[in-house]
């Protein structure tokens, strides 16, 4: 029988790949899923098992206490699979990372797949307005 995935087995994973990379990484400080620090650098991290509205509005939020403010999904998540280039260039305008769980293989894997920059959209200079 299939383990229901809970929000907390996000963290477990997170917390040894930034442990690995000489951050110290706190669970639940200010309302907040993922606190990491590695000298003044802080970066704050929210879980949630599925990507949604909520989650965005809790990561800008975040802003107030980091510039750096990422979200960890399950890399299984079906919305994601479906519009992963669209919520790319969404998280990327908001200046979100983005960062992914695959917790259904044997040794849970994190990967980084968007972080936080600045974004600067590409101009289409193919489209004209002629009625202007």
């Amino acid at each position: 029988m299939k383990k229901k995935l809970k929000e907390i087995d996000l963290y477990s994973p997170i917390k040894t790949f930034f442990t690995d990379l000489g951050y110290q990484v706190k669970g639940e400080i200010n309302n907040c899923d993922i606190v990491v620090k590695r000298g003044k650098q802080t970066i704050i991290i929210e879980l949630k098992l599925n990507l949604n509205i909520t989650l965005l509005l809790q990561a800008i939020s975040r802003f107030s206490l980091s510039d750096n403010v990422y979200i960890a999904i399950p890399k299984q998540c079906t919305l994601l699979k479906k519009n992963k280039i669209q919520i790319k260039v969404l998280l990327s305008r908001l200046g979100i990372g983005l960062i992914l769980v695959d917790i259904q293989k044997t040794i849970s894997y994190v990967e980084v797949v968007l972080d936080k920059s600045e974004y600067s959209p590409r101009k289409n200079l193919n489209i004209y307005f002629y009625d202007f």
